[in-house]
């Protein structure tokens, strides 16, 4: 296999690949290799690489801003070791988008525009009017850094971000690092969809965020870390988040918000050390939380409006003059053998919000539950010990309370006062 050194051999190595993958149809993938080395250009392996190839990285650093809109494989040595760092003002270190052509669009798809579909004369049928395949990229052993600058195409979003997935295009990031971009390590927008397996995503600017979705856009975070961000996961529109086995902490705002219509899935995970609330659930967004560890945030866990959330079997403890779980507004949340302990109040609800709070241990806070206003609540065969407050009930709240102990508050097992 030829090393590609400079701009000659990188054009004699890449058509190498292409004599190679001659026989391959439009619709299959190639299986050729190309490998780049530091110095040769990576957007020009991108260009001439047929569909499907997979692009070999050397150790080095690349000063580059690279544009993939066909599916390809990134192979590098190592995050350490292979790095792109972007050299545009203003634009992502990698962009993917899923920009399809007249003639990508006669051989994998068909494209309807200025269509009028008269029901009672023309009938229509959908399974065969298909749509072009989205690209697949895959990304494995590289460090995307160095974007800086203010966007410099704004309504295009275009921003410096270290990697900006648009339109259905697809992405999968294992055993690298996003980090030490000015805006988000990964923006991901329209129909876009990421996986994100044994990654970083570090020291992101501080009006990005580690992760930012909206629209329909969706990814998966797997056993990752997402530090030291101006936020950790934010989700905006419908967009949907899968967490698992990760770490989110140490970001100097929200650890994972989620906005309008989106859903968050967070599973054995630990959240913590957060400059704002470990996580945040507004609007009519819905989270379930399992198995987590939600720790000295700014309040852990905090619903308003009409959110909901499933919070099962975590460990939530916020510290000092923080809340638990506290839901505002009309939000509902189920609360459900969970250990809550040293935060100033436990679980708060206020507003009109509605919790089921079951086989919970509540201790060592100020106040362990705290239901006030128009909220209502059932608490059911929990363990409600060593609070100073154990149970509060206030204004025209209503509480139904059923099997639980409640021993050992060091002033008041429980506290109700009327309106």
């Amino acid at each position: 296999m030829r090393s590609i050194t400079g701009k000659a051999a990188t054009v004699s190595a890449v058509l190498a690949v292409l004599m190679c993958s001659s026989n391959v149809s439009a619709q299959q993938s190639s299986s050729c290799t190309i490998w780049v080395q530091s110095g040769a250009s990576i957007q020009e392996a991108i260009d001439r690489a047929p569909e499907g190839t997979v692009i070999r990285l050397g150790a080095g650093v690349w000063k580059e801003n690279v544009k993939i809109e066909k599916s390809l494989t990134f192979r590098g040595m190592g995050s350490g070791q292979t790095i792109i760092r972007g050299s545009k003002t203003g634009y992502p270190v990698i962009w993917l988008a899923n920009s399809v052509d007249s003639e990508q669009a006669s051989e994998t798809g068909i494209i309807l525009s200025d269509l009028m579909i008269i029901t009672d004369e023309v009938e229509v049928l959908t399974d065969e009017l298909e749509t072009p395949p989205s690209i697949l990229v895959k990304i494995d052993g590289v460090t995307i850094t160095g974007a800086y600058g203010q966007c410099a195409e704004a309504p295009n979003k275009l921003c410096s971000c270290g990697i900006l997935i648009q339109d259905a295009a697809r992405v999968e990031i294992s055993n690298s690092a996003i980090s030490a971009n000015k805006g988000s390590g990964l923006w991901l927008m329209d129909s876009a969809e990421g996986k994100i397996n044994y990654c970083t995503v570090s020291q992101n600017g501080w009006k990005g965020v580690g992760i930012w979705l909206q629209d329909l856009a969706q990814v998966s975070v797997t056993n990752s870390k997402i530090s030291e961000n101006g936020g950790g996961i934010y989700l905006r529109g419908s967009a949907q988040a899968t967490i698992t086995g990760s770490t989110v902490f140490w970001n100097d705002n929200h650890c994972i918000l989620a906005q309008f219509s989106a859903n968050v899935e967070i599973a054995s995970s630990a959240i913590f050390g957060n400059g704002g609330e470990g996580i945040s659930l507004w609007d009519s967004a819905q989270g379930t939380i399992t198995r987590c560890v939600v720790s000295r945030n700014r309040n852990s866990i905090c619903l308003k409006n009409s959110a909901q959330a499933n919070i099962t079997g975590c460990i939530i403890s916020s510290g000092d003059k923080q809340v638990g779980v506290l839901l505002k507004d009309s939000s509902h949340a189920d609360v459900v053998a969970c250990a809550v302990s040293n935060n100033w109040i436990g679980i708060e609800v206020l507003g009109s919000a509605q919790a089921q709070i079951a086989g919970c241990t509540v201790s060592q806070n100020g106040g362990g539950i705290v239901v006030a206003e128009s909220s209502q609540a059932s608490i059911n065969d929990c363990a409600i010990s060593e609070n100073e407050i154990g149970l509060a009930f206030g204004g025209a709240a209503q509480a139904t309370v059923i099997g639980n102990a409640i021993t050992n508050n060091k002033r008041y097992g429980v506290v109700i006062t009327q309106q």
